[in-house]
Order: C-alpha cells, then structure tokens, then sequence
C-alpha cells in the first residue's frame, strides 16, 4: 500500500522530459545560423524521442502506471517552457551590443538633453 502512495507522478519521467525539452527549447533559441536546419530538427527530435522513450521504459518495467508517466511528462514540459520563457532570457533581445548608447542618440536627435551632459 506505501508503494501506491509513492508512484506518481513518475520522477524519471518529468526529469526527462525538463532536460530535454529545455534542451531543444535551447537549441532552437541558439543555432541560428544559415547552415543546416535539418541538424536542428533532428536533434530536437532526437531529444524527445529519448525523454518519451523514458516515460515508456518506466511503464513497461512496472515501475509506474501509464498516468504517472503521463502527469510526470506534463509536469516536466510545463516546466521547461516557463523557465524558458520567463527564467532563463533565451528569447529576450540584448540591447547590450548597441553600439550607440542614449547620450549619443539625444545628440542625433537634436534634444536639448544631449548638450546639457
């Protein structure tokens, strides 16, 4: 009866699931240049693949029922898209890199902001 308490959801399963899809999550935000988008693609789905082959392994061991697996990969995704998205700044656009800063762009503009620093 302890053992029925304790299974979902599937640890193994929601584990796999966050690392690899914040991994093609990653990908997809970091390989960006015009090489081959198939290389992308492939590895995106590889890496899911593998985190739903998980999933299935735990069910087909009898380490966990179907719906542990199910909400453990849910629990997993949901988390890898909110940390991606609202943690981690792989979509945020730098402004860092401008060459030009807002002193010299007041000046381009004829504000009288700029003349007085």
């Amino acid at each position: 009866m302890k053992e029925l308490r304790l299974s979902f959801p599937s640890g193994h399963s929601s584990f796999s699931m966050y690392t690899m899809l914040y991994f093609a999550i990653y990908i997809q935000s970091r390989m960006t240049w015009d090489g081959s988008k198939l290389l992308r693609h492939t590895l995106q789905f590889i890496a899911i693949v593998a985190s739903i082959f998980t999933g299935m392994t735990r069910i087909s061991d009898y380490k966990h029922h179907w719906s542990d697996v199910l909400g453990g990969l849910l629990i997993g995704a949901i988390t890898a898209c909110i940390v991606a998205r609202y943690a981690s700044g792989l979509f945020s656009n730098n402004k860092k890199n401008d060459i030009t800063g807002p002193t010299e762009l007041n000046h381009l503009n004829g504000s009288p902001q700029a003349h007085s620093v």
